[in-house]
């Protein structure tokens, strides 16, 4: 779902592109300060504003001026970034504008990636060379993995079905069950 990653003037980038609508799989290797911590941070910073450095800092060379990332998901494109001194935050669908500011487009942005914030920190391996962290999915408690993982595959959907088709049948186990009592007290009639 993930085609594409635009910085501009984020961290070390100056201006990149990374295309990535034909990758299965994706493996981040480069030299220490060449970029691959600033990529992965990026996604987050995208999506849902989060970083582990200040926004001041995410402008090239620390200064504080304008940024700009952008995440191409599908037919979406989610825009993050400052512009004199001002947050930007745009989610786009096939180049139409759909939303501006943050509480729609948390909402829209959870809908666009099956997941809310929290899901995409849980399964995504930002360790970033700390290792204590780096299997933040494992260190949840076993409910949360299962709630997280079931959300991530759709699965909350079905449940919800499993428990409403649950509900209808006792429904109707009861009512066959005060039919068959009438049944019974009704006494045969004979008419010869």
């Amino acid at each position: 779902m993930l085609s594409k990653v635009i910085m501009k003037d984020y961290m070390v980038y100056d201006h990149a592109e990374i295309d990535l609508a034909d990758a299965s799989m994706v493996a981040v290797v480069g030299d220490n300060g060449s970029g691959k911590s600033a990529f992965l941070e990026a996604l987050p910073y995208a999506l849902y504003g989060t970083s582990r450095d200040n926004i001041a800092n995410l402008s090239r060379l620390n200064g504080g001026g304008d940024h700009l990332v952008e995440v191409i998901l599908g037919d979406w494109k989610i825009m993050r970034g400052r512009k004199n001194g001002k947050p930007i935050l745009k989610v786009y669908k096939n180049a139409d504008l759909v939303s501006k500011g943050s509480e729609a487009n948390d909402f829209i942005i959870d809908n666009i990636t099956g997941m809310n914030e929290t899901a995409f920190l849980l399964t995504s391996f930002y360790g970033l060379g700390d290792t204590k962290n780096a299997d933040n999915l494992i260190r949840v408690a076993p409910s949360v993995r299962l709630e997280t993982l079931q959300r991530l595959k759709g699965v909350g959907i079905y449940k919800t079905l499993h428990k409403t088709a649950k509900a209808e049948h006792a429904v109707v186990l009861q009512k066959m069950e005060a039919i068959i009592n009438k049944m019974s007290s009704i006494q045969a009639v004979s008419y010869t």
